[in-house]
């Protein structure tokens, strides 16, 4: 008979687990839970892994793992740490030993596989967390012992850390009999190893740190077994614990391991065991020499605050709520705050260990959950692990290489009736830094939907190809719908094996690219979907139907002809071959384009037939020349907003009946889409039956005679507003640190040291052969007609103000001439060399060396001289703007010999045609030898007004406006030279009058720099 188990943080494992003697562990109450049982969560903080040891049996008998009703319930995998030590500054630093982490202490280990590109940089699974929000990893004890900026720092040190050893081989023996001689590689099961060539020939484990381990199991001891020899290279020295079935299981004996000269330094050891016979499971546990006394220490920045009075977490497990072993079906999570964990890099190739996931198994529901602070990935319905995990880039052709992962899924019996059709619903997903949502053949006959998910991979301290907000290898029959999706670099990645998939009724706005559609031979429909970034679509695949959608984008079309990529039966997993992507064989029906950027010209050509009609194009849109009669209001913008309110984020839109009554349209049907031209698969439902699109993304029904174009069923004109999601960010979410008043306010700095633009900028799409490095600086090394830019990641920059600086310099030539910008705005393509990388509402400085000028843009291409110099060629300048959310002005300083002097300035307001845009990014570039560093962007609040500034001697003189007499506030000055500030004003002093009593800071000739005057709200 089911059961309700409760548990209780104030409860006892000894407990019977009844409503009246609740247990107090989660995994305590998974172990005794039996199908069709449900576990009832009650309020608090839990600090476990929960890996149930078996699910349901089906899907009315399933385990349900639940909050208790109106109930907080937090499951981290992360520890408390007290004890802090103040070390300088805002920096402070705490000693834990290893042993603190259990099983795998995130602090040694370092991300690494397939795809993932570390920046030139080591990053680890660790984080360190003040009040829930996390700090950031940097690479040096210096870094973080400097000034705290606006992303405090950590760094730790670990004892015998790094990688131990490499193992290729091992052998047990009776005395001098040899058994047989055990491939390293060969393992069943491991945590943290990774497969490597060994310089000897053949693969072995590698990368091997304290505490991973890999698990045989089936070793033939023969009989009496009393030694095991050891082929091993070592850059240090460690040991190797060799256990009967398990990581905790019996010891049968040690190999002590020293350091053998290097990893190609190979000896061979030999450890003695107790006497062993016949078919055993092993488990070898990798240690660092004197790793039962070995420590960790963190150095940490708490700007402001005594971390021994805040609450300070670092992670301590690897995941939250995960099986051990595949297989275990059926079971719901729901309702919890799932937080916190050194979660490994998650690529197709590998296990794709998350937050929370099914691991390889069938039928789970996970819903109603909040799930944030991943290392990497946040929820997974991925890919088993085995010893070919992240082998997939180590040599040959990549491509390649992966087709052998997808027949090994095949082999292991990958079906519907095992894996995948699992349910993820009414989720909220964020701060993951790889990837929200993540499957690799584990999504198969899955739904996903009603997800908030957003601010996924926003640090970019580490980068590579597997990072979205979903992000799914072998998306078959699955439906994708209703979810909200912002703040990623790819909102929806769909690569490989997606077929009879559905993509409907998702919101995707301020993504580096909204979605993309990887290597795939369809069929697939996405309809409805609401595709708002300044990149919306991606298609590099076949098949796919586009219907009834609003794209406010740049849709890139692109063949793959390089890759032979797998296509299967209908509705099945059954392989049926393995072909490229020609390009082509798509439908467009009853879609509205928005924007010059969204253009589907680039299927005017294609290898395949495409399949167009009834799109509508507005605000400059572009048709494809092969569509007939298409309808086109260059002028008109429907000007689509998202904004949130108490109750959820809300649309609107302005919509023409125009649109309806001037083209008759068709009703889209399975009828109408035909099937896949390679396929040779309807574009039908995951169960067989037909599309009929006879209503609109609220539901609304159509008319199936004449139905509207885009997601909206139109009756009339005007402005349509639709809710579109519940899910709002709590209130109480952790947020990022604040710093102290007078404390520097950055929000960034970029210098390219470690030769990349990220996290801060992207690069643009340039025009002609652009050519950049990054080595220390951004430098373009084009030829002439060619430019390229970078963009900002971060947008919405026009809502807050700030001050964004950066040296330029322009090469002493004018043929060919370099053409610099700087400025804000929304980004756009290239298109000629003359045009600008910005459009819309944007405020732009520009430099032409060819005529030593100095130019303005406001909301045009259009130049407006501003003066002309002398000395622009040959020279390093330092360039300013400054922009006031308040007053809505721009204002632009440029020191042109970078001597600390404000040699030419303008302001352009905006307050009459102000920004608009959510795209609003930052953007500098130009071509032909230019050279950029020093970035810096710094945030400020002007809540009074600096009416005047004069300097007289050594002294300078503010007006001041609003101030109160009875409260104390800080200047700062925004520059390089900041001897003397913050000063602390009043008080007491006179309102509204000149204020003097800021002396012997030794100030310039004239006032160049940017004053900001704040309250203080506590004493420093």
């Amino acid at each position: 008979m089911a059961s309700e188990i409760h548990v209780s943080p104030t409860g006892d494992d000894s407990n019977q687990g009844g409503a009246e003697a609740m247990l107090r562990t989660i995994s305590e109450a998974s172990q005794r839970a039996q199908p069709g049982d449900v576990i009832t969560v009650h309020g608090g903080v839990y600090r476990e892994r929960i890996a149930p040891p078996r699910g349901g049996t089906s899907a009315d008998e399933r385990i349900v793992y639940r909050a208790a009703p109106g109930e907080e319930v937090v499951i981290k995998g992360s520890e408390p740490v007290s004890g802090w030590t103040h070390v300088s500054d805002d920096t402070w630093s705490v000693t834990l030993p290893n042993h603190f982490f259990g099983e795998l202490n995130p602090f040694n280990n370092v991300i690494i596989g397939d795809w993932f590109t570390n920046k030139n940089r080591t990053h680890h699974t660790g984080a360190v967390y003040l009040n829930g929000h996390w700090l950031t990893e940097t690479t040096s004890r210096q870094n973080v012992l400097q000034p705290a900026g606006s992303s405090p720092l950590w760094f730790a040190e670990v004892e015998g850390g790094g990688y131990l050893m490499n193992l290729n081989w091992f052998q047990p023996y009776a005395g001098e009999q040899p058994g047989v001689e055990v491939d390293a590689f060969s393992f069943d099961h491991d945590l943290g190893i990774v497969g490597a060539p060994a310089s000897e020939g053949g693969d072995c484990l590698g990368f091997v740190e304290d505490g991973d381990w890999a698990r045989y199991e089936q070793i033939d001891f023969g009989v009496n077994a009393d030694s095991i020899r050891f082929r091993i290279s070592s850059a240090q020295a460690g040991c190797i614990e060799i256990r009967l079935d398990s990581r905790d299981g019996q010891v049968l004996g040690t190999c002590q391991v020293p350091a053998t000269g290097g990893f190609t330094k190979w000896q061979t050891l030999t450890a003695a065991i107790t006497p062993t016979s016949g078919l055993q499971k092993v488990c070898l546990v990798f240690r660092s020499e004197n790793w039962e006394t070995a420590t960790t220490t963190i150095w940490a920045q708490f700007p402001g605050v005594n971390p021994n009075k805040e609450t300070v977490e670092v992670n301590s497990r690897q995941t939250v709520f995960y099986p051990k072993e595949t297989g275990i079906n059926y079971i719901t999570v729901q309702g919890f705050i799932l937080e916190q964990a050194a979660t490994p890099w998650a690529p197709p190739s590998a296990e794709q260990i998350a937050l929370i996931g099914p691991n390889w198994s069938k039928g789970w529901i996970i819903k109603d959950n909040t799930i944030r602070y991943s290392t990497c990935a946040g929820l997974s319905i991925g890919k088993y692990g085995d010893r070919w995990d992240n082998r997939c880039t180590q040599s040959g052709n990549y491509a390649q290489n992966f087709v052998g992962y997808i027949s090994r899924c095949i082999d292991s019996g990958w079906s519907k009736d095992t894996i995948g059709g699992h349910l993820i619903e009414n989720n909220h997903i964020y701060h993951c830094e790889q990837v929200g949502i993540v499957g690799c053949m584990g999504g198969v006959f899955c739904t996903i939907r009603g997800n908030l998910i957003h601010d996924i991979y926003q640090r970019r301290l580490f980068a590579g190809a597997e990072m979205a907000c979903i992000k799914l290898h072998g998306s078959i029959d699955s439906v994708i719908a209703n979810n909200h999706i912002f703040g990623g670099n790819f909102g929806l990645w769909l690569d490989w094996m997606t077929q009879g998939t559905r993509v409907t009724k998702n919101i995707l706005r301020q993504n580096d690219t909204d979605l993309f559609l990887e290597v795939n031979h369809g069929p697939a429909l996405i309809d409805h979907n609401f595709f708002l970034s300044p990149k919306s679509v991606y298609d590099r695949s076949e098949a796919m139907a586009y219907t009834h959608n609003v794209i406010a984008g740049t849709f890139r079309f692109q063949p793959d002809t390089n890759r032979q990529t797998p296509y299967f039966l209908p509705h099945s997993t059954s392989l049926e071959a393995y072909v490229n992507i020609p390009g082509g064989d798509d439908r467009f029906y009853n879609n509205i384009f928005i924007g010059p950027s969204a253009s589907l010209s680039p299927y005017n050509v294609t290898a395949k037939p495409v399949s167009m009609g009834g799109n509508v194009f507005l605000n400059g849109a572009v048709a494809s020349s092969i569509e007939d009669n298409p309808l086109i209001q260059a002028d008109v913008n429907p000007n689509v907003q998202i904004t949130a309110q108490d109750d959820g984020y809300y649309i609107t839109m302005a919509v023409d009946l125009a649109w309806v009554t001037q083209r008759n349209r068709a009703l889209i049907t399975s009828e109408l889409l035909g099937q896949g031209a390679l396929t040779k698969q309807r574009f039908d439902q995951f169960d067989g039956s037909n599309y009929r699109l006879d209503t609109d993304f609220p539901g609304k029904p159509r008319d199936t005679a004449n139905p509207s174009p885009g997601a909206f069923a139109i009756s009339e004109s005007g402005k349509v507003k639709i809710k579109v999601s519940s899910l709002l960010a709590p209130e109480d979410a952790p947020k990022p640190p604040t710093l102290p008043p007078g404390h520097p306010q950055t929000l960034f700095h970029e210098d390219f040291d470690d030769g990349s633009p990220e996290p801060h900028f992207y690069e643009g799409d340039g025009y002609g052969s652009p050519s950049t490095s990054f080595t220390d600086s951004f430098t373009i090394t084009s030829q002439e007609s060619s430019r390229i830019y970078l963009g900002s990641y971060k947008t919405n920059f026009h809502e807050q103000s700030f001050v964004f600086e950066a040296s330029v310099s322009i090469p002493n030539t004018t043929s060919p001439w370099s053409a610099t910008f700087f400025g804000m705005g929304t980004p756009q393509a290239l298109s000629s060399y003359y045009g600008e990388p910005i459009t819309g509402s944007h405020a732009l400085l520009v430099l032409r060396n060819d005529a030593n000028r100095i130019e303005s843009r406001k909301n045009s291409t259009s130049a407006n001289q501003i003066n002309s110099v002398g000395n622009l060629a040959g020279n390093t300048h330092r360039l300013r703007m400054i922009w006031d959310k308040n007053s809505h002005d721009a204002t632009f300083e440029i020191d042109l010999l970078h001597d600390g002097s404000i040699d030419e300035s303008f302001t352009l307001n905006f307050e009459d045609d102000g920004f608009n845009d959510s795209h609003t990014q930052l953007i500098l570039g130009g071509g032909n030898g230019l050279i950029f560093d020093n970035i810096t962007v710094t945030q400020f609040k002007l809540p009074f007004k600096i009416s005047g500034i004069s300097h007289n001697g050594s002294s300078i003189q503010l007006d001041l406006d609003g101030l109160d007499t009875d409260k104390t506030y800080i200047l700062t000055r925004s520059s390089d030279l900041q001897d003397g500030f913050p000063v602390t004003i009043g008080p007491p002093f006179t309102p509204d009058q000149p204020y003097t009593s800021i002396n012997d800071l030794s100030p310039p000739a004239s006032y160049p720099f940017f004053y900001r005057v704040e309250e203080v709200l506590t004493e420093l």
